[in-house]
């Protein structure tokens, strides 16, 4: 069952769904079509859907003239107060909006770089991130429920060439964002030490609490040594290297002072040892010459 209230906005229900439902009474059935935007969060979004719909339940809400304290205690435990669920209400909305803000900070200055940036790539890079892309879509919808992509497009009405093509813009941009990042890590010499590596798979295992059994310690050790092995290492290593990336790109827009790559040691090396091959030529060239000085006396001598 799917619970509508009208006036209410929803950004996973399509514009003129309410519409379609007021004035149904209790038992009333109905059949419908609706479009869902291109821009819609939702996973119709772009697609016309076929709506088949009878009605359950109806329930009326009436708001109340103020909020109180006994309305603040129904949200739950930690509010007694209706000045403490305003304030937890104001809190969240001020986290919401710093973080939509610093998302598109980041997309801004990403598109920046990619700006800048002399990206070439074959067609078949893009093809190959729209099957990404759309492997990532169809394990998000049967976690929802769905029986994969073939239902999803049965649904929708689209064929999986469609779908694929209403990515490509989507995929094209992200392909430029990780190219343009990889080459910023090169440029920086970016690597990923083994202690980073190793804060990162302990905070994706997650700390075990002070009382967790021997089989919870043995599924953390398990995941661990899975994600150390040869064969995922460099995955966990190249999710690390772009998020290092993207933080020195926003120090870098902040105005913050970078510190110079530091040289290669191979590189470094190869003046000192081709001093050294000099050096030992020089002294083979003034014990040459000596010698021939000492052959020459030896002949003035004769």
């Amino acid at each position: 069952d799917w619970d509508v209230t009208p006036d209410q906005e929803n950004p996973m229900e399509p514009a003129g769904l309410d519409e379609e439902l007021v004035g149904l009474t209790l038992g009333e059935e109905k059949s419908f079509e609706i479009a869902w935007p291109e821009d819609s969060p939702s996973m119709h979004a772009g697609s016309t859907v076929r709506f088949s719909v009878k009605v359950h339940k109806t329930q009326a809400f009436e708001t109340p003239a103020e909020l109180t304290d006994e309305i603040a205690q129904n949200f739950g435990p930690d509010f007694e107060t209706a000045a403490d669920l305003l304030d937890d209400l104001r809190e969240n909305a001020l986290q919401e909006a710093a973080q939509q803000a610093e998302n598109e900070h980041v997309q801004k200055v990403l598109q920046e770089l990619v700006d800048i940036s002399d990206l070439a790539y074959p067609p078949v890079a893009v093809d190959l991130e729209i099957d990404r892309l759309v492997r990532n879509f169809d394990m998000r919808i049967r976690q929802m429920g769905l029986q994969g992509m073939e239902q999803y497009l049965e649904m929708s009405g689209q064929t999986i060439e469609d779908y694929r093509e209403s990515l490509r813009e989507d995929a094209e941009k992200s392909l430029q964002i990780e190219l343009a990042l990889a080459e910023l890590s090169t440029c920086e010499k970016l690597a990923v030490s083994e202690e980073e590596f190793e804060a990162h798979i302990g905070d994706v295992a997650a700390p075990l609490p002070e009382d967790a059994d021997e089989e919870a310690v043995k599924a953390r050790d398990d995941m661990l040594e899975m994600m150390r092995a040869e064969h995922s290492r460099p995955l966990i290593e190249s999710e690390i290297l772009r998020e290092k990336s993207v933080n020195l790109l926003l120090a870098i827009a902040r105005g913050e002072d970078i510190p110079e790559p530091e040289a290669d040691d191979s590189e470094s090396e190869e003046p000192e040892q081709s001093t050294a091959e000099a050096s030992a030529q020089t002294e083979t060239a003034v014990e040459s010459e000596q010698g021939e000085e000492a052959a020459t006396e030896e002949s003035a001598d004769a």
